[in-house]
C-alpha cells in the first residue's frame, strides 16, 4: 500500500475538481453524436472516480476556509503577509488546523512569531524531522498531538513489518527430494558382511556393489581391533 501526505492527496483533489468542470462543458454534439458523452465519461471513470475526489475537494476547501477564518480574527486579515516565508507554500488542511489551534493559544503576535521562528530553527538539528525552512504542523501541534502521531506512525510501520514477516512464513515449503529408489530396496533383515541371496530380480546386480560399499564404510570397533 503506498502512502500519500495529505498536501498530495489535495493536489489529486484539485486535479479531478479542473477535470470534472472541464468535463460537464461537454456535450454529445461536441463529441460527434452517436452517444459518445456517456462512453467518454465512462473511460475518464467520471462518476466512480472524479465525482468522488471532487467532493473531497469542496468539502477540504470548506474545512480550510473554517481554519482561516479563525486565524483572521485573532491575527487579523493580514495574517498571511505577517508569516511571509513561514507561510508553506501549499498550506494542507492539517497545517491550517494546527494553525488555528496554535492563534487560539498565541493570540499576540509578537510572541507568536518569536516561538514559531525558534521551533523552525531548532527543527533541522533534531533526528526525523523535515528541513524545511518554513512551518510545519509539527512546529504548531501541541505535544500532546506530535506523540500521538509519532506513535501512530510507529503502530502503522510495525503492522506493515509484522505483514511482510507473515507473508514471508505463509509461502508453502519447498518440496523435499524423495528417497533414492536403490537404498529403498536393499533388504532391511541383511546384517554387516551378509551377501544377499540371488533372486531373479532386475536390481540385483545393482544391489551388490551397493552393498558392498555400505559395509566398507561401517566403522571398526574395539572388538574388531582384537
Amino acid at each position: 500500500m503506498v502512502r500519500i501526505s495529505q498536501e498530495q492527496a489535495e493536489k489529486v483533489a484539485l486535479a479531478a475538481q479542473i477535470v470534472k468542470e472541464w468535463v460537464e462543458k461537454w456535450t454529445d454534439k461536441r463529441l460527434g453524436g452517436n452517444g459518445n458523452l456517456p462512453r467518454c465519461q465512462t473511460d475518464l471513470a467520471f462518476s466512480t472516480t472524479i465525482i468522488p475526489l471532487s467532493q473531497h475537494y469542496t468539502e477540504s476547501e470548506r474545512r480550510k476556509g473554517n481554519a482561516k477564518a479563525r486565524i483572521k480574527k485573532a491575527w487579523g486579515v493580514d495574517w498571511e503577509d505577517k508569516l511571509g516565508e513561514m507561510l508553506p507554500p501549499w498550506p494542507a488542511e492539517e497545517f491550517l488546523r494546527e494553525l488555528a489551534r496554535f492563534v487560539e493559544h498565541n493570540r499576540t503576535w509578537d510572541e507568536s512569531k518569536a516561538l514559531m521562528e525558534n521551533n523552525i530553527a531548532e527543527r533541522p538539528a533534531a533526528k526525523h524531522t523535515k528541513k524545511y525552512k518554513w512551518l510545519t504542523s509539527r512546529d504548531i501541534a501541541e505535544k500532546a498531538v506530535v506523540e500521538k502521531k509519532r506513535l501512530w506512525g510507529r503502530k502503522i510501520n510495525n503492522e506493515e513489518a509484522l505483514a511482510g514477516q507473515e507473508a514471508q512464513t505463509s509461502k508453502p515449503p519447498s518440496p523435499q527430494p524423495e528417497p533414492s529408489s536403490d537404498l529403498a530396496e536393499i533388504p532391511q533383515n541383511l546384517e554387516a558382511g551378509q551377501e544377499p541371496e540371488s533372486t531373479p530380480s532386475s536390481n540385483s546386480s545393482a544391489l551388490q556393489p551397493l552393498t558392498t560399499r555400505l559395509v566398507e564404510a561401517e566403522p571398526s570397533t574395539p572388538n574388531d581391533e582384537g
